[in-house]
């Protein structure tokens, strides 16, 4: 059996992809560096994907953090729904392996 061969599991992650990748053009839409503030040389094109990896992941290095009310919502409500989608992910494949074997 294949890890997510259900339906409902493989539709949830391509939801989870969707919403990095959304995030991750709020995070360039609205002017990354204004809003957020980078420890090390950090600035690039590049700084938006991997500061949006890094939250979606819940990983939170403190590299980069936010600096003005806007960003703080902002990572706040990706924090909220990367975790409730991951815990959809988790629950929807727990409940075909434990339905299908």
């Amino acid at each position: 059996m294949s890890l997510f061969n259900a339906p409902a599991t493989i539709h949830l992650i391509k939801i989870h992809f969707a919403i990095f990748f959304i995030f991750t053009s709020l995070y360039y839409a609205v002017d990354f560096n204004k809003h957020f503030e980078c420890s090390r040389d950090l600035y690039s094109s590049f700084t938006p994907i991997y500061f949006s990896a890094v939250v979606h992941s819940s990983l939170g290095f403190g590299d980069c953090t936010p600096k003005t009310l806007l960003g703080r919502r902002l990572v706040t409500f990706h924090t909220m729904v990367s975790f409730v989608l991951t815990m959809l992910v988790l629950g929807s494949w727990r409940f075909n392996h434990r339905h299908t074997t």
